[in-house]
């Protein structure tokens, strides 16, 4: 599974992170993201910080960005 892909289906993110990276991403929207290991990832949606409680399970959070 790509972490983002577009509505297209694109992948444009796929990458494991290392502690302080930070990656952008960008493609036709609907977004949707997965994040692993949510507990120790920030996320920002347009520059504001999002929460990912509601979205996840099992330390993996799965959302669209519209």
């Amino acid at each position: 599974m790509d972490p983002v892909t577009d509505a297209r289906g694109t992948s444009v993110l796929r990458r494991l992170m290392q502690p302080g990276e930070t990656a952008g991403a960008t493609g036709a929207l609907p977004l949707s993201v997965t994040v692993g290991n949510m507990g120790a990832t920030e996320v920002q949606v347009r520059g504001q910080p999002f929460n990912m409680g509601s979205v996840s399970r099992d330390n993996v959070a799965r959302f669209e960005v519209k």
